[in-house]
């Protein structure tokens, strides 16, 4: 078996690190020595938050791959009594034993997709441990009753709908609703309004408003927004992230 931790912020979908270390299984158990794991090969700070993700691997005699595999650890009990000593009778040191690292609830299989539909699916997954788990999808939690094998059923999805990007000047000429009651505020300076529906939100195909002239950016293509600083310049550029078209750009003051 060969084992490796998994950095979370190295990358959209993080696979584990082996190092080249290995453990031999017997009996159906092998131990990873995490513990020797630390200073520059602890990439993922598990010496300071003391815990992580492992990754492993199972290989027979051959390296054919048999099984991939994660699992998240705890080492507050690892840490709390490594390198403690008791004290004899006659003033003797006895060097106490180091309890183990911890294997707490962990995603061993998944998440899959399954029976998709125009507004639901369902979220496969199995944990280590018999636990309750909830998906949270647009603010909205979709529970289940607990068990290690899950199956999660979210609904309220939007199909074949229109997601846009929208880029709105606001400032004292911009033209607003004025069938609104209440107070009306006075703008003393320019502010952009950015509305980006490409994470679902219900924005459709651009509407006919009494501020239509100040929207000055619009889109229904997928948009990711990137705002580079440098010092006090601030320069937003708009692309498509699948055709890497760029379809907005502008500085902000």
């Amino acid at each position: 078996m060969y084992y490796g931790f998994i950095p979370q912020t190295d990358s959209k979908f993080p696979q584990p690190v082996f190092v080249g270390r290995s453990a031999r299984i017997e009996g159906g158990v092998a131990t990873a020595q995490v513990s020797a794991m630390g200073d520059n090969l602890d990439m993922i700070g598990w010496m300071s938050s003391h815990q992580g993700i492992l990754g492993y691997r199972i290989v027979d005699q051959k390296a054919n791959m048999i099984f991939d595999g994660k699992i998240n650890f705890i080492a507050e009990e690892y840490i709390r009594t490594y390198n403690r000593y008791s004290e004899g009778a006659y003033g003797q040191k006895f060097l106490l034993p180091t309890k183990p690292f911890s294997v707490v609830t962990s995603i061993i299989e998944g998440p899959l997709l399954a029976n998709l539909t125009d507004n639901s699916v369902v979220i496969q997954f199995k944990t280590n441990i018999k636990t309750k788990v909830f998906v949270k999808v647009g603010g909205k939690k979709f529970t289940e009753k607990g068990s290690s094998t899950h199956e999660i059923k979210i609904t309220g999805l939007s199909p074949d709908k229109e997601h846009n990007y929208a880029r709105t000047r606001l400032n004292s000429k911009t033209k607003l609703n004025r069938t609104i009651s209440g107070k009306k505020l006075s703008l003393n300076r320019e502010i952009w309004q950015i509305n980006n529906g490409a994470a679902g939100a219900p924005y459709y195909a651009q509407e006919k408003t009494p501020w239509s002239k100040s929207v000055e950016g619009f889109t229904t293509q997928n948009a990711l927004v990137f705002f580079h600083v440098d010092g006090d310049k601030i320069q937003v550029e708009v692309f498509n992230p699948v055709t890497l078209e760029k379809f907005d750009t502008f500085d902000l003051n």
